[in-house]
């Protein structure tokens, strides 16, 4: 091994070690995650691939321009889009308010939700946050107690400071009580993922295999016109076909309206059948899918999202 070689090793050795020791130091991690974003995302870039960040590289991969954006594109817009709360604003002011959910309470600490004044099914979520979800079946037998220590924990640390998602850094906590959407508890919820690039809609990820594994869990891309892409690793092994929705284009049409602004986005929406007839809801959106590691995609497909986003020039 020649000199090189071994200054690279260790450094990569050094990297290696300053990421699994910032753990344990949460005030210099606080610090470097708020205050130093290019070193800090490229810590985490580094623990990801076992490579050096290069922000000015030319002919960057998606990975790269993710990681960019993170750093380098700063739109007021994102913080209130990545609030599930705040969101509703958002969504209302695009003119897209009649597919939000009902809201049943905001609360700034679990203790303060008035469990009374709710119906026998509900969802409680955090405003920050992936996964922080809890469902209501049936308020009689619901473990309330347990149920606020949960929510309690949400609140421990600062969602995104593993994954370098800063858009969740500064999100004050906020606990929402929603509208269970399904009318039959043994329903699964199917998502509809719409990736948008340049504040356009490109595919669809659709999915019902998110808060349940269900019994035939899938995760499958569609085209905007309904057409199998394939663009997930052993997505091929899925051979039904879905059921093109009936509200495809509405959805297609709220995504581009919700898409506009941004380089890169992921709107989520939610069909539910009322009475036979599709209902259209809002999910959420997404800035920094999977914290920026698309691992479930194919190489081509990484290649083809790469050419297609367009950095913004950096200010």
């Amino acid at each position: 091994m020649n000199l090189k070689n071994i200054y690279l090793s260790q450094c990569n050795h050094l990297l290696r070690s300053i990421w699994k020791w910032l753990p344990r130091h949460k005030k210099i991690r606080f610090f470097l995650f708020y205050h130093c974003k290019p070193l800090y995302t490229k810590l985490r870039w580094f623990n990801t691939f076992g490579s050096t960040l290069n922000y000015r590289k030319k002919d960057k991969d998606i990975h790269e321009k993710l990681f960019w954006l993170s750093v380098y594109y700063h739109n007021p817009l994102i913080p209130i889009c990545a609030d599930k709360y705040r969101v509703r604003e958002y969504v209302a002011q695009c003119g897209c308010q009649d597919i939000l959910n009902q809201l049943y309470q905001v609360c700034d600490k679990p203790e303060d939700i008035d469990f009374e004044g709710l119906p026998q099914r509900f969802v409680i979520k955090s405003n920050a946050g992936s996964g922080d979800n809890l469902f209501c079946l049936d308020k009689d037998t619901f473990d309330k107690k347990a149920a606020i220590d949960q929510m309690n924990s949400w609140g421990r640390q600062v969602y995104g400071i593993d994954t370098a998602e800063y858009q969740y850094a500064d999100i004050p906590q906020k606990i929402i009580c929603e509208k269970f959407l399904l009318e039959d508890t043994d329903d699964i919820l199917t998502e509809y993922q719409f990736f948008c690039f340049n504040g356009k809609p490109e595919s669809i990820l659709v999915r019902n295999d998110l808060e349940t594994s269900g019994t035939n869990p899938f995760a499958v891309t569609y085209s905007l016109d309904w057409e199998r892409l394939f663009y997930r690793i052993d997505e091929d092994q899925f051979t039904p076909n879905l059921t093109r929705p009936q509200l495809l284009q509405k959805m297609t049409t709220y995504a581009t309206i919700l898409a506009s602004p941004f380089p890169h986005v992921r709107v989520d929406f939610y069909i539910v059948q009322h009475n036979g007839e599709e209902k259209l809801y809002f999910g959420e959106m997404t800035f920094s899918t999977h914290g920026n590691v698309l691992s479930n995609y194919k190489e081509s497909t990484l290649r083809y999202w790469a050419n297609l986003l367009v950095l913004p020039i950096r200010k």
